[in-house]
């Protein structure tokens, strides 16, 4: 099973601690800090999740988000953002969750353990 996450954000303090809190629970994590980071990544060894924020350089996450769904339709993508406003949940189907910033970490790795998306963000 692949257990690769990719997290994509600007924020370099978020992107860290999160990717060590992912890493102690076993999974396998990158981290990159822009859109464009992203696309290499994803070429090079593709997630099987990604962590995505929404005002990213480059590219926003939710045109990212786009892409991945185009390129990676098997990757499941997790928004984590403080902008959820920006984002039309109907846009991306019933498969991609939504989590608003400051994160509610255990609801974070019950999203990660299970498969089931949720209907709205938490």
């Amino acid at each position: 099973m692949n257990n690769r996450i990719l997290i994509v954000d600007d924020e370099e303090s978020s992107r860290d601690a999160l990717a060590r809190l992912l890493s102690a629970k076993g999974y396998d994590v990158e981290t990159v800090a822009d859109s464009q980071q992203a696309v290499r990544a994803m070429g090079d060894r593709p997630a099987a999740t990604v962590l995505l924020d929404i005002g990213l350089p480059f590219m926003p996450g939710d045109c990212f988000a786009t892409f991945l769904n185009i390129r990676h339709p098997k990757t499941r993508i997790i928004f984590i953002s403080g902008q959820y406003d920006m984002i039309d949940p109907e846009r991306f189907g019933g498969d991609t969750l939504f989590f608003r910033k400051p994160l509610d970490i255990d609801a974070l790795l019950g999203a990660l353990a299970n498969a089931r998306p949720a209907a709205s963000p938490v």
